[in-house]
């Protein structure tokens, strides 16, 4: 098994429904398009709150930080990365693999 650590800086103006969305979003990412392959799960999310940020990022000056747990037998699909980057709502991440 690989377990892969996930972290998300989302703009403050979401409300926790929206949240809830988009980590379910990022779920349905998780899943490769080719049938003979597995998936990665999401099996810990923990929500660190809204925080101060260094510097502005896109306009913004505070961020809910989310940190979500990743599990699965699988690399992350190669189109993982680019429809985060693209989700207007995600003003950074950070994916990392635990040993």
């Amino acid at each position: 098994m690989r377990t892969y650590e996930l972290v998300l800086v989302l703009k403050t103006s979401l409300t926790k429904d929206k949240v809830k969305n988009l980590i379910g979003e990022i779920g349905k990412w998780l899943k490769p398009a080719s049938p003979q392959g597995g998936d990665i799960k999401i099996i810990k999310q923990d929500e660190l709150g809204e925080k101060e940020l260094a510097f502005k990022i896109k306009k913004e000056t505070r961020g809910i930080f989310l940190d979500l747990k990743l599990e699965g037998k699988d690399v992350v699909p190669s189109d993982f990365e680019k429809r985060v980057r693209e989700e207007a709502d995600i003003l950074r991440h950070l994916l990392i693999r635990e040993k």
